[in-house]
């Protein structure tokens, strides 16, 4: 209960992941859905039986399936199935069948969910294969095309150690959240998007160097406000809990500290508080972001070197009463009940940013920062921004 506490006072409202099985074991799953009832958290629980359809291994039974979601549905906390974690193109007809049936017999408000793979440099063979030539604009347009979702979720680890240097890939960074902004526009759905709580994820289990513990909390919050930035409307952080074998480390030594909001000695890391501001200040922004449309960003000073000329980058950098950026940001265009809104994000990762917002007119506005809200009014408004910072504009 203690660790499922902490979890509501960070912040954190969803389960996407859970360790326990439905079919496994019941009664960890009742408990933990009537503590996440009990802290405001939805739960996305799983089961055993929805793997073996996915892998081909049973028989889809609408009647099982029923069952399942009727016994489950008793808790207000249960919120739907988490079905299957980075599929690739084979078995995506599986999926679409899970789907199919859930949504036919689930009450209003379920939900499945699947997180699709990113696109990394490095490349991923997403139809399974060794030899695989299907792209990553494919495997998306396909996954939207076949499965249908109700959102797209997706996790892109933008900060990584390369033979012990720490290093950044934004390229592929916004190419990813350039082409999953776009889809999900096209497509009329939210997205959703992981943050990076540490880094090393040792599937391998090998003994990996140590070095000094990354992200940054700048690199952090840019990461969490750059999504926002491009209308994210899900912000997931991974790990939540570290697994064991992340932890391994050179001589035998395992270090909790270097990912999860909690290590796996259940001990809180740095990344546990970044959340809970971070959380925070989403939840003073939320009403606005979570109902706004994104039209587009505006890029200034660095962010415009690392985004470049992507299709939602607004090339004018002009919008509505919006007549000009200064500074380094990234500047979220949203249009929200007939307003104007403005998500600015630092692009300075290591150090304070001045940002100015010009504007047509004199025009009051308010500007929520760090969870507060202020009244202005004027021809612009000037905002320093903490390290990756993020902070919203209405004009009123």
């Amino acid at each position: 209960e203690a660790f499922i506490e902490k979890c509501g006072k960070c912040g954190i409202n969803l389960f996407v992941y859970p360790h326990e099985n439905f079919e496994a074991a019941p009664e960890s799953v009742y408990k933990a859905l009537r503590l996440c009832e009990k802290y405001h958290i939805g739960y996305f629980s799983k089961h055993n039986y929805f793997s073996r359809v996915f892998d081909g291994k049973e028989q889809l039974d609408r009647n099982k399936v029923k069952a399942i979601i009727g016994e489950l549905s008793e808790y207000p906390a249960f919120v739907g199935i988490h079905t299957k974690d980075e599929p690739v193109t084979p078995y995506f007809n599986h999926l679409k069948e899970i789907n199919d049936v859930f949504y036919s017999v689930a009450r209003e408000g379920l939900q499945t969910y699947a997180n699709l793979y990113p696109q990394y440099y490095w490349g991923i063979r997403y139809d399974g294969k060794k030899e695989g030539n299907c792209t990553y604009a494919e495997y998306v347009e396909r996954y939207i095309r076949e499965i249908r979702p109700r959102f797209l979720s997706y996790d892109h680890y933008v900060f990584e150690a390369y033979n012990g240097t720490y290093r950044t890939n934004t390229d592929d960074y916004f190419a990813n959240l350039s082409m999953i902004r776009q889809k999900a526009e096209e497509n009329h759905i939210p997205f959703w998007v992981f943050v990076q709580a540490g880094g090393y994820w040792n599937d391998a289990g090998e003994e990996l160097p140590v070095i000094e513990h990354f992200p940054y909390k700048g690199d952090f919050f840019w990461n969490v406000s750059t999504q926002l930035a491009y209308g994210a409307k899900g912000i997931q952080y991974f790990p939540l809990i570290q697994i064991t074998k992340f932890a391994k480390s050179e001589n035998g030594v395992l270090d909790y500290r270097r990912n999860g909001l909690f290590g796996a000695d259940g001990r809180a890391n740095k990344w546990y508080g970044y959340a809970r501001e971070a959380n925070a200040h989403i939840r003073s922004v939320g009403d606005v972001l979570m109902n706004a449309v994104n039209e587009g960003v505006v890029v200034t000073g660095v962010s415009a070197a690392e985004i470049g000329q992507r299709p939602e980058v607004i090339a004018s950098g002009k919008y509505f009463e919006l007549d000009g950026v200064s500074g380094d940001a990234v500047v979220g265009c949203f249009q929200w009940s007939g307003r104007t809104a403005l998500y600015v994000a630092n692009g300075l990762r290591k150090k304070q940013g001045r940002v100015m917002l010009t504007f047509d007119d004199l025009y009051r506005f308010s500007v929520v920062q760090k969870a507060e809200k202020r009244l202005g009014e004027g021809k612009s408004v000037t905002l320093l921004l903490e390290p990756g910072e993020g902070a919203l504009v209405v004009l009123e």
